[in-house]
């Protein structure tokens, strides 16, 4: 085996302990880059003063202490005795122990050369037509009701388990393609056996789920081969959360399952704890994202794609009208944009405080004074406030601004632009079953079936219309019908005591400072917003409410400002 030595004071390990590294993220600090050394023998290198199976690493499953290099349990103490003994502590020491001695004993029967094979992706960049051809082999399986072409290079068959159901999905119960060798790779979320010839894997990648049926009498095994490698062995050793490579054909069980049929497995990357079988603790699953995406995907991986898409239409849709995304400073002198707290912290160079951006406001504004006329920034905001159901001190924003627009032509472009995205994304404007939000609503984590008569406020999930147009509601004008009464007159001094014991008269749970706006955000909060299920404009705020906004021009105390509810 090869072995590198990287810097001073680091020194080489063989690349599969090197790669075992990288696979279980020993160091969740180091970066890895990859370089070669010879045109058939790739290593890694890492900043790492050992290259090593550590003391002590963080698993894929669980972020906890595993693997000692040197165990102090004797090795002739077994499992059952250790925890007959109630030791959990060392029965979970042995326990992790036994298993790699299983590990390396596989590993160690397996020739160098077996190391340096890991499943490759499917390559980022399209490969010429005419170069395909030449630098591949074809396994091509045909039907009278469908054509499959396989390509595979010289260096692996790995295929992803979305692309080997679309290759195979006309195969019929009980129907076998053997003559395509693919190698499909995925983590076991179950495990289920049907007497010792024959194992069931159910195996996720990607967020798709793939079925491994493992057959004694399908299994590739040289008579030359140790026991280490023998069907029984390579099965014992797999379990839940393990990462496997499947390398073999495709079939359909009786029951209509389309699976892969392996002729061999290898381990890839070892659970060394087991994966709970739910995980529901909103915390928990807040804490441990990582967790919660295995044990609840594709429900939350879909989350993060949904998002993902989100802001790619938003820019693309941005792009398409002419405006320019610019990145402004995160990092100021000066607080400004909002009326919010910063974040506060200080730069040793300059030796001065800084403040975290509250809103990129102000710097975008400069930008079309400055000659950018239509503009628009998509990031991060940080402001040092409470946090509820629908705040949080990091939050991404979308500011725009276009230059001869007034607010009326800004709500009809965002009328459009959400209207155009619901309809791309979902291929309806009408969401359905969407999980409604208010303020004292807990934090939706993932969808919920429809539920009829949700037109009241509170109420669960909804039909939300994104078609428009939208429907248009005066501040002002809703919350004294609500009130039934009229409001104070707001220029006057002792508006900010008769909208107090107005609030306390209607139930409404208000908080010092007892602010003019506050006062109104509150009323507004509990009047309007719960009852406002389908996309709303907001128009007409008083001034207190939106300061920086152009006043109106025939309604004193008022602005020409929208919020979108």
């Amino acid at each position: 085996m090869q072995r590198l030595c990287v810097g001073n004071g680091n020194w080489g390990r063989p690349k599969r302990m090197i790669d075992r590294r990288l696979w279980w993220g020993s160091s969740l600090h180091h970066t890895t880059t990859p370089i070669t050394v010879s045109a058939t023998t790739p290593l890694h290198y890492t900043s790492a003063a050992r290259i090593a199976r550590p003391n002590h690493f963080f698993s894929v499953a669980h972020q906890q202490r595993c693997r000692p290099m040197h165990a102090s349990i004797p090795v002739h103490r077994s499992y059952a005795t250790v925890m007959e003994e109630n030791d959990a502590a060392a029965g979970e020491k042995l326990y992790t122990q036994q298993r790699w001695q299983a590990i390396d004993a596989l590993e160690s029967s397996t020739s160098a050369s077996a190391y340096l094979h890991y499943p490759s992706p499917p390559s980022l960049i399209p490969t010429p037509a005419s170069a395909s051809t030449s630098a591949s082999t074809r396994h091509t399986t045909t039907t009278s009701l469908h054509t499959t072409t396989l390509t595979t290079d010289d260096t692996s068959k790995h295929v992803t388990i979305a692309a080997f159901k679309n290759a195979f999905e006309h195969l019929e119960p009980g129907q076998k393609d053997n003559n395509a060798d693919v190698e499909v790779t995925g983590r076991i979320m179950s495990k289920r056996e049907s007497g010792k010839k024959m194992i069931f894997l159910d195996i996720m990648s990607n967020g798709q789920t793939l079925q491994v049926m493992a057959m004694h009498h399908a299994y590739a095994l040289s008579p030359s081969a140790p026991d280490t490698q023998s069907f029984e062995y390579v099965t014992s050793l797999l379990k839940k959360g393990d990462i496997i490579a499947v390398q073999g054909y495709a079939g359909r069980s009786k029951l209509g399952e389309l699976s892969v049929i392996p002729r061999s497995m290898k381990l890839l990357v070892p659970c060394v704890r087991d994966l709970p079988e739910s995980l529901k603790n909103p915390e928990a699953r807040q804490r441990k994202r990582y967790l919660d995406m295995i044990i609840n995907a594709p429900r939350v991986r879909d989350t993060f794609i949904l998002r993902a898409k989100v802001i790619g239409f938003l820019r693309s849709y941005l792009n398409a009208r002419d405006f320019t995304e610019v990145e402004t400073p995160i990092l100021s002198t000066a607080v400004g944009g909002a009326n919010a707290l910063p974040f506060t912290t200080h730069s040793n160079s300059l030796d001065t405080s800084l403040f975290m951006r509250i809103a990129p406001e102000l710097y975008l504004k400069q930008l079309v004074i400055g000659g950018l006329e239509r503009v628009y920034e998509l990031g991060k905001c940080f402001r040092n406030e409470g946090i509820d159901a629908t705040h949080n001190p990091e939050f991404t924003t979308l500011e725009f601004y276009a230059a001869y627009q007034n607010y009326e032509s800004l709500m009809t472009l965002t009328e459009h632009m959400l209207s155009e995205m619901v309809r791309t994304l979902t291929g309806d404007a009408v969401l359905k079953g969407a999980k409604i939000m208010s303020k004292n609503s807990s934090i939706a984590t993932e969808a919920v079936d429809m539920v009829a008569g949700a037109d009241q406020p509170n109420d669960d999930v909804a039909d939300v219309d994104f078609s428009g147009p939208f429907k248009r509601v005066d501040f002002v004008r809703e919350l004294e019908r609500c009130l039934q009464t009229p409001l104070p007159d707001l220029t006057q001094p002792d508006a900010e005591s008769k909208l107090k014991d107005l609030c306390i008269e209607k139930g409404v749970p208000i908080s010092a400072p007892y602010t003019l706006a506050r006062l109104l955000d509150s009323l507004g909060g509990h009047f309007i917003e719960p009852y406002l299920i389908q996309p709303t404009f907001l128009c007409h705020h008083p001034l207190a409410l939106s300061p920086l906004a152009k006043s109106h021009p025939t309604r004193v105390s008022l602005s020409l400002s929208l919020s979108l509810s």
